[in-house]
């Protein structure tokens, strides 16, 4: 009773507070102790009336004259008027605060904003200005509702014009709701920017050449809240755009850096698309067509309208119910009776990592665990919907809990499969986690390594690895190629001075990390052999060998093993799951992708794929056209048609390879497989990412190849640039696509002298990736050489440059080209011209896309990457000995290390292009304009009857811009010289002086050009360093430089040059003074006592007489 007692004499609450005439702003509540009031023009007072919630509580009122309740103000004063109220006790007190302000003639402001569709955000406040809107891409229309905070206020459109429903774009819609004083004398406006969900069929423009006109960049799709970046014309999608500089904030066509404000949203092209006329194909065939603004409401009516069930059939055989259009398929693959399953038998048996796993409750029922573990379940999604980087609440505590549940729930009841399949679930999830969120589970310091799992020494291996590094000058953020020069570099030094033991180590050091590269290179899907994902296909094993008839443990079983790249193990099993439960489509899906990519039954597998596609299709229509919050209800394992399942991506790349089925053809699967990576919401670019990153150069490489020429041309001028851009690693398969890619646009563009630096620089990648073909070499510095030869010529010209008419490749294109043309006109020639009419119009969109060239086969099995290397891997005494990764390639291709943020020069085009005398005579080549002498150079009309792809435009002669000088082919032309060696390496000498003279700021020509002439003449190599305009302040980016000038120097005893001790403080600011022990250690064996006091100081940015440094003399014995 006395303590009930003590509580009621320190109340100091208000349990009331009215204001009339007025409004609280937020509505009163005990708890909250702050409001505003604002009172009309013609209201010139109120009153107050508070309330507390004891009896024996008193308040008193400040800031109203004499402490009254009713309060007085003038047209536009506010007055802040302060409650404080004291509990019985007289100790326990609370203010609560009202500012009242009452409005002037001249304000402006509006009491409520509201929308007849969707909310605000940031939640409306009279003094916010900006507001955003999300809506589904079902609504076409919506109604503004608009309430000022004074009657004689008017509220129009920014334009002036009533509030009146506002139709919508299909991307983004700004909105400007204006509320005007009642003098007139001020207008505010409220901006509000509408955004719709994307429409998640493929649109086809029924005009035909607007597709490319609003197509973005990026995906290929017709664009979706266009945006540009500014001074650059390139159109793109607002999620595409923000994803691609996500990290990389450069322009991916100019190189330039992308400053504040660099994007532009296009509200002006949105509503021209809003009114272009579209179409839409919808499963089985049927089409819709409008306006692009209506597009969306159309499908989501043609899509409710309800469709007839496909009937169902038993099997005589093995009593199998399935539908009946599956009768082929079923009686092919699935019968029991005709294929028996040939599954491989699995034995439960409980690992070291269950047991450990497993948590101690004492409760030896399986129910109340499962039930606890559906709660911790339950928190996990609650917290991993708003996870951030930033983030207090960690997901990995409840899914722990919740892993740990479940693995006692199968102590208690191992034969019970549904909770081996539930653990194989978590254990993805929590894979998921690291992968999509960055959050990695902290290891336990009991828990036993399994087998083959190194994990106490990857860590010191890798902090060694650095080390060695930052000897070498080599920061931990330099690309990988670096790193590797760096350590074989201290290698070839310990192995020279006699310390074998030491050289072996790093050596060890050096194999460890290239094999660790082409593991991460391959992805961790592929790769791992142990953690979540192996446990989690040993969960769904365990599963299958309780219960082999179990429905989801064959399907999920399947699934994993697909995902892992083990199609052929995943087949029997995912049959299975078809058989036992025919009218599973995730399960039908992943079979058919199965068959596809191991090449069986493909009649069957394009059904098959058609099908799961269309139900996811299906199921993203839903969500766009009904929601705009990002909600997660289940475990990612149990989520397959979610955008970020790699093998929704695979099945379209797979049913394009097929050519399509029905509404989903081959450019259709194309156009959707590009739109996954740049649309799904990363919070970590992991293996996820990384092989949906890949999936969509498939895509886009499968795409410009079988693209009419007009559009083709266009693709690969964009393809080329942004493959350049985008976080994806260096393979064989990727290489060989730039070379396509960039022979594809060479051959209808012979006269760009980018477009001929671009394909000598994929042939010289190529031959990197593999040294068999010195005919790449030969063909990439023809490419070089021509790309130099064109510069200050037209684009625009007949015939071919000399040094692509005498490559290969080319000589074998103009030789099929002829051939085609010769058979297409025969095929012309004899075909009847009575009775057949030809179609007219407009040049086919992406949609309507003709077979083009197939000079190589599209890729069966992309290999998941991770940024792990990089341009270049490092050859020599060390790497004979060593096997590195095959996804890195060889040569001095990236030597400088890149900031975060930032492009390598020597690979960007049209940046810093220098105008400097014209090149020497040695570097150039004659170009012959021989007129045209097969039926390829200008189309004749049966040419153009045979292919209707050639538009009316190629008989014209094309206009053409005015190539301008570069140091990039010259640059190019040099390493390929130097990779050639001879007599070739003093033109590449010559070429490197050429690009410094053009490009003074490049690293790489000052970097290659020091490593060629240190074999002869170190000094000389100093010399070129040394001209670098290095900054005022050191970069990172100059560390390389530095050390490479300490070095030479150190080691030619030059002590009195002044540029090793400028070198020496540089390197020491850059990387730390713990950099230089090895530096420190020669010159204080050659008593060079001042140098070392003054780089000390210097590293310090201390004079020497500094006191604290003539102590650290004195101790180092220096003075």
């Amino acid at each position: 009773w006395q303590q009930n007692s003590n509580q009621a004499m320190d109340n100091c609450d208000l349990s009331k507070l009215t204001v009339k005439p007025g409004k609280l702003v937020p509505k009163f509540s005990p708890k909250v102790t702050e409001y505003t009031v604002t009172l009309p023009t013609d209201v010139a007072e109120t009153k107050f009336g508070p309330l507390t919630s004891d009896n024996g509580a008193s308040y008193t009122i400040k800031g109203i004259a004499g402490g009254e309740k009713t309060l007085k103000l003038d047209e536009g004063q506010a007055v802040t008027v302060a409650f404080e109220v004291t509990a019985e006790d007289g100790k326990s007190n609370k203010a609560y605060e009202v500012t009242v302000r009452r409005l002037s003639p001249d304000d402006a402001s509006l009491a409520s904003l509201d929308l007849s569709m969707g909310g605000l955000s940031p939640k409306f406040s009279s003094l916010k200005l900006s507001y955003t809107c999300h809506v589904p891409c079902s609504v076409d229309s919506l109604s503004v509702k608009a309430k000022p905070e004074d009657a004689s206020m008017k509220v129009t459109f920014g334009n002036g014009s009533p509030l009146s429903p506002v139709a919508l774009a299909p991307g983004a819609t700004r909105i400007d709701v204006a509320v005007s004083s009642p003098k007139g004398t001020k207008t505010v406006h409220y901006i509000i920017k509408v955004v719709r969900n994307a429409i998640q069929y493929p649109m086809t423009f029924t005009s035909g050449t607007d597709h490319m006109k609003y197509a973005c960049t990026v995906c290929c799709n017709t664009v979706h809240r266009p945006l540009k970046m500014k001074e650059s014309t390139q159109l793109y999608c607002h999620a595409c755009c923000m994803e691609l500089t996500r990290t990389n904030k450069t322009n991916p066509f100019t190189g330039e850096s992308l400053v504040d404000d660099w994007s532009e949203e296009c509200f002006d092209i949105d509503q021209e698309l809003a009114s272009s006329n579209v179409r839409c194909i919808l499963e089985g065939n049927q089409k819709v067509e409008g306006t692009a603004s209506e597009i969306g409401k159309l499908v989501r009516h043609t899509r409710t309208l309800k469709k007839e069930e496909d009937p169902s059939i038993n099997c005589p055989q093995c009593s199998c119910k399935f539908p009946a259009v599956d009768k082929s398929l079923h009686e092919n693959l699935i019968c029991s009776s005709k294929h028996p399953a040939e599954l491989p038998k699995h034995h439960y048996e409980v690992s070291v990592w269950e047991k450990q796993l497993r948590k101690e409750t004492g409760e030896d029922k399986p129910d109340p665990l499962m039930k606890e573990a559906e709660s911790f379940e339950k928190s996990y999604l609650k917290i991993i919907i708003s996870v951030s980087v930033t983030s207090r609440d960690s997901p990995i505590g409840p899914l722990t809990n919740a892993m740990s549940l479940v693995a006692a729930a199968i102590k208690t009841t191992p034969k019970n499969a549904q909770y081996h399949v539930k653990l194989g679930n978590l254990l993805e999830e929590s894979f998921y986690v690291g992968d999509m969120y960055g959050i990695k589970e902290e290891k336990q310091e009991n828990e036993e390594p399994e087998e083959g799992e190194d994990r106490t020494t990857d860590d010191s291996k890798e902090d060694d690895f650095l080390a060695i590094c930052q000897l070498r000058g080599v920061g931990p953020g330099a690309p990988l190629a670096l790193q590797l020069k760096a350590v074989e570099a201290e290698y070839l030094a310990l192995k020279d001075g006699g310390q074998t033991m030491k050289a072996e180590q790093v050596q060890l050091l050096y194999a460890w990390k290239s094999k660790r590269a082409l593991q991460e290179s391959q992805g961790s899907y592929s790769g791992e052999s142990v953690g979540p994902l192996a446990r989690a296909l040993q969960k769904y094993r365990d599963a299958v060998g309780v219960s082999p008839t179990n429905h989801l443990a064959q399907y999920h079983l399947g699934r994993l093993l697909l995902l892992v790249g083990k199609s052929p193990e995943a087949l029997p099993h995912l049959k299975a799951a078809v058989a036992a439960k025919p009218g599973h489509t995730e399960s039908r899906l992943c079979l058919g992708i199965a068959m596809a990519t191991e090449k069986q039954s493909v009649p069957e597998a394009a059904v098959l794929l058609r099908e799961g596609l269309a139900e996811y299709q299906s199921c993203a229509s839903e969500t766009a056209e009904t929601k705009v919050d990002a909600t997660r209800g289940t475990l990612l394992a149990d989520d397959f048609w979610r955008q970020s399942n790699l093998l929704i991506s695979k099945g379209f790349i797979e049913l394009a390879r097929l050519g399509g089925r029905n509404w989903l053809d081959k450019q259709t699967c194309l156009l959707l497989a590009c739109r996954f990576v740049w649309t799904v919401p990363f919070h970590h670019r992991g293996t996820t990412y990384k092989q949906l990153l890949w999936y969509w150069a498939e895509a886009r490489y499968i795409l410009q190849r079988c693209s009419p020429k007009d559009v083709s041309l266009e693709l690969c001028c964009t393809f080329s640039s942004l493959l350049d851009h985008v976080d994806i690693d260096a393979t064989q398969r990727l290489s060989e696509m730039k070379l396509n890619t960039c022979r594809d646009r060479v051959s209808q563009d012979p006269w760009s002298s980018e477009a001929l630096y671009l394909l000598g620089r994929a042939q010289s990648s190529c031959f990197e990736a593999k040294e068999d073909d010195p005919e790449l070499l030969n063909s990439a510095e023809k490419s070089f050489r021509a790309s130099i030869a064109c510069e200050g010529k037209s684009s625009a010209q007949d015939g071919t440059p000399n040094g692509l008419s005498t490559q290969e490749w080319w000589k074998k294109k103009v030789a099929g080209d002829v051939k085609s043309n010769t058979s297409a006109a025969k095929n012309v020639s004899s075909t009847p011209k009575s009775g057949s009419t030809a179609k007219t119009g407009a040049n086919p969109p992406v949609a309507s896309v003709k077979k083009g060239p197939t000079s190589q086969k599209a890729p069966t099995k992309p290999v998941a990457s991770s940024k792990s290397s990089s341009q270049a891997t490092p050859t020599g005494k060390m790497a004979s000995n060593t096997k590195t990764p095959t996804s890195a390639t060889k040569g001095p291709v990236a030597k400088t290390p890149i900031r975060k943020g930032q492009s390598r020069p020597c690979d960007t085009k049209a940046k810093n292009v220098a105008a400097t005398a014209d090149t020497n005579a040695q570097q150039k080549q004659s170009i012959t304009s021989p007129k045209p002498t097969t039926a390829s150079s200008q189309p004749s009309q049966t040419q153009k009857e045979a292919n209707p792809t050639i538009p009316d435009s190629a008989a014209k002669k094309k206009i053409g811009i005015i190539n301008k000088k570069s140091y990039n082919p010259r640059l190019g032309l040099a390493r390929v010289l130097i990779k050639k060696g001879g007599a070739s390496v003093d033109e590449a000498v010559d070429l490197y002086k050429e690009v410094i003279s053009m490009a003074p700021h490049v690293h790489d020509a000052y970097i290659e050009l020091g490593e060629v002439l240190v074999k002869k003449s170190p000094l000389e190599a100093v010399e070129i360093y040394s001209k670098f305009p290095f900054s005022s302040e050191e970069s990172f980016d100059d560390g390389y430089l530095y050390g490479e000038i300490s070095r030479i120097l150190l080691a030619e005893e030059k002590f009195g040059d002044p540029w090793l001790q400028r070198s020496l403080i540089a390197l020491g600011r850059v990387l730390g003074i713990g950099v230089l022990e090895k530096q420190f250690a020669v010159l204080e064996a050659k008593f060079q006592t001042n140098l070392l006091k003054n780089v000390t100081a210097g590293i310090h940015g201390k004079p020497v007489d500094d006191s604290s440094l003539q102590a650290f003399f004195k101790y180092k014995c220096w003075i």
